[in-house]
């Protein structure tokens, strides 16, 4: 299965680091025999077995099986652009794992492997993964009932690009299509979306034309929660046990651990003094159906 001149090939078009390749490579070489071994497990999309291998064993794993994936696009027709956009995610959780160790790996492996599998699709600005509703029932304003089990598209939000509302609203338009015509057996019409994003007390201190209140309005909420903890990781990139904060509103009247929360932006500004008033955070459910 492993073909170092195709993965390195494919590699350098999403993470264009020869020296990394090279790194890569020699980790592959030198544990040969391990690699194959969980390659036949990725190759029958058990990836779950290789969750707690090392972080460049993650990546080695992945480095390899990248020509199986690439192969399976071009069985379906899908485009290079689709592949190489859908694996953009590859540079930045391998970018994520080198700031926060100072070291090459990847930790991100339980995400990734959705990718090697053909689960996820980048489809411009959004990411749409083939998934099922696994909240309770519920019906939405036009009658429409989502029942736990029930076949939807999860959209994700990469990073590293603005979130342009047009872009987003064209990105949905595109995915229509495109599930239409690679995975017609899947609906391609509904459409959900589970963040921080979609919480509707973000307009107690957000801006009307905040591109995440212009991105909120494309949906429906249709389940929304307090839970402190998202907001406080996505935002500030600070990580805390959600009880904490919530036993920290309960005692004090604030989540509190200000001091630990940059304050670069107006939007990590704002949401400091909406935090130390007492504000409230969390995550939203917002659903699309077309």
């Amino acid at each position: 299965m492993i073909n170092l001149n195709r993965s390195r090939k494919i590699f350098l078009n999403i993470y264009p680091d020869e020296d990394l390749a090279d790194k890569v490579e020699f980790f592959i070489k030198s544990n040969k025999k391990k690699v194959n071994f969980f390659l036949v497990f990725c190759k029958h999309e058990r990836w779950e077995t290789t969750l707690k291998q090392e972080p460049m064993m993650k990546l080695a794993l992945v480095y390899c099986f990248l020509p199986v994936v690439y192969d399976k696009y071009k069985k379906k027709n899908i485009g290079d652009e689709v592949f190489y956009d859908t694996m953009t995610d590859i540079k930045i959780w391998i970018d994520d794992h080198k700031a926060r160790t100072n070291e090459d790996g990847l930790f991100e492996l339980n995400w990734i492997m959705h990718h090697m599998n053909m689960n996820i699709f980048k489809i411009g600005r959004l990411q749409y993964q083939k998934c099922i509703w696994y909240f309770k029932p519920v019906k939405t304003k036009d009658g429409v009932k989502l029942n736990f089990g029930d076949k939807i598209l999860n959209m994700h939000i990469p990073r590293g690009e603005k979130l342009d509302y047009d872009e987003c609203v064209k990105s949905v338009d595109m995915a229509k299509d495109f599930f239409k015509e690679y995975f017609p057996e899947f609906p391609n019409n509904k459409y959900m979306c589970f963040s921080w994003l979609l919480y509707p007390g973000n307009k107690n201190f957000m801006p009307e034309n905040s591109n995440i209140l212009k991105f909120q309005s494309m949906f429906e909420i249709v389940v929304e929660k307090e839970e402190p903890q998202p907001p406080y990781l996505w935002l500030y990139g600070v990580k805390l046990k959600n009880a904490d904060l919530m036993k920290n509103k309960r005692e004090t009247g604030s989540y509190g651990f200000i001091d630990q929360l940059p304050q670069k932006s107006s939007l990590q500004k704002s949401t400091v003094e909406y935090i130390k008033n007492g504000g409230t955070l969390g995550e939203g459910i917002g659903v699309i159906i077309k």
